[in-house]
């Protein structure tokens, strides 16, 4: 599981990454700003892969609505962790755009998978899983 994830999370981050850097050139966006943009545009297209590849179904399968707002809840915790880190490693003096989203992307990866697969995605039945009548 933890390869598919990494598989697609990785063509989600050419998307994230992509929009990232075309906002702030083409935009003029503040990184921070570009940062959860970018982080979200790549959340929509996760989604859609990681139910299609990645996950087997979880409690809340049977409902796609609540699935993918839960989904997307677990995506602004990981954009705002994008987010701040871009805007702590500005606050820290490295104006590099680059070297901002890098140390966002591994510190959000980590978080949200952990959440996704720990949380959302976890067994029906099973200790601290969303049961879902």
């Amino acid at each position: 599981m933890f390869a598919r994830y990494f598989a697609v999370s990785a063509l989600c981050l050419v998307v994230d990454y992509g929009s990232y850097v075309a906002l702030i050139r083409l935009l003029a966006m503040p990184p921070p700003a570009a940062a959860a943009a970018g982080y979200f545009i790549g959340l929509v297209v996760n989604y859609f892969l990681a139910i299609r590849y990645v996950f087997a179904a979880g409690p809340l399968s049977g409902h796609r609505l609540g699935e993918f707002a839960a989904f997307a809840f677990t995506g602004l915790v990981g954009m705002a962790v994008s987010a701040g880190t871009v805007y702590a490693c500005a606050r820290v003096g490295i104006t590099n755009i680059h070297l901002g989203k890098i140390a966002a992307v591994g510190v959000s990866f980590f978080v949200v998978y952990a959440l996704r697969k720990y949380v959302l995605f976890r067994e029906a039945g099973t200790p601290h899983a969303v049961d879902v009548p």
